[in-house]
């Protein structure tokens, strides 16, 4: 339930309006304003530690993410559907069947011609949620380098409960 909260309100944060300094009074009127609208349930905004959300809005990659929305190239809970050869997700199957996947892009945005995808996990392992992500990030970069036709630089895993961004 944590998760979903999480990501509901990184979906609604207005990163282009961010201030420079960690400010989580600014935060938490965010957070107030989407549950007053009915964008964030009560329970959800009860389950949601402001200092986790804080961490990642005022970290590195929410700085770049905030740039990012400044010029309008911040993209967030992009759905998208494409055909992968079973073999490719299954390499012991021998078949040339394709199966399509389905999924949502937590958050990318373009730098310089290239983008950087963004995916919020809420496991406390870094080692075990590193590895155990890597095959949905790098479908999600296939996915959206074909949609986009732009390249993928950067996977990047951010845990919100370790408050950290990782390279995958």
């Amino acid at each position: 339930f944590r998760g979903t909260a999480y990501h509901r309100a990184l979906e609604l944060i207005d990163f282009a309006g961010r201030p420079d300094e960690r400010d989580e009074a600014w935060l938490r009127s965010q957070l107030n304003a989407m549950t007053s609208a009915g964008r964030l349930s009560g329970e959800q905004r009860q389950s949601i530690r402001i200092r986790d959300i804080a961490d990642m809005v005022f970290s590195n990659l929410g700085f770049r993410m905030a740039e990012a929305d400044r010029r309008h190239e911040l993209y967030r809970e992009a759905q998208f559907v494409m055909g992968v050869a079973v073999s490719a997700l299954y390499p012991e199957v021998d078949s040339e069947e394709t199966v399509l996947i389905q999924g949502i892009i937590d958050a990318y945005f373009e730098e310089n011609g290239e983008l950087i995808l963004v995916d919020y996990k809420t496991d406390a392992d870094a080692a075990g949620a590193i590895e155990r992500h890597r095959p949905q990030l790098e479908l999600y970069a296939q996915a959206l380098a074909g949609i986009t036709g732009l390249p993928v630089r950067e996977r990047v895993l951010y845990l919100v409960r370790a408050g950290r961004a990782y390279q995958v």
